[in-house]
């Protein structure tokens, strides 16, 4: 039997699902446990943990895209592109379910939300 080649969208699904289901895990372990989104040392470390997961992901993605489909040759606009739709899958699965949890399931979280973060900035003198 002959072994098909992935296509582009193929190889950017594969990978923006992977990325889709990381941030919802992420998402999910901030949610049970409660943090504080507005303390400073928690945006820092939770920035830099996001920020190496994706960059993790799209290298992978654009790698496997060079490799598999173009040869080992590439051009930055082939792994622009390529990066970018498999960002935008993950960001859209993470985002619909953000709307699906915090729209239907837990409404009322981030209007907490909103409270700390009122209170953080009374606390920092902010009127």
């Amino acid at each position: 039997m002959e072994e098909k080649s992935p296509s582009f969208i193929n190889i950017a699904l594969k990978y923006g699902l992977i990325l889709g289901a990381i941030m919802i895990v992420l998402s999910l372990v901030y949610y049970v446990m409660d943090v504080n989104f507005f303390n400073y040392g928690f945006m820092a470390v939770s920035f830099l943990v996001s920020v190496t997961i994706v960059v993790f992901i799209l290298l992978k993605s654009i790698k496997e895209y060079r490799d598999k489909l173009l040869g080992g040759i590439t051009t930055y606009g082939k792994n622009f592109i390529s990066g970018f739709v498999t960002a935008l899958i993950g960001y859209i699965i993470s985002a619909l379910f953000s709307m699906i949890l915090f729209g239907y399931f837990d409404p009322d979280f981030m209007l907490s939300k909103v409270d700390d973060f009122a209170l953080m900035l009374e606390k920092q003198g902010v009127p």
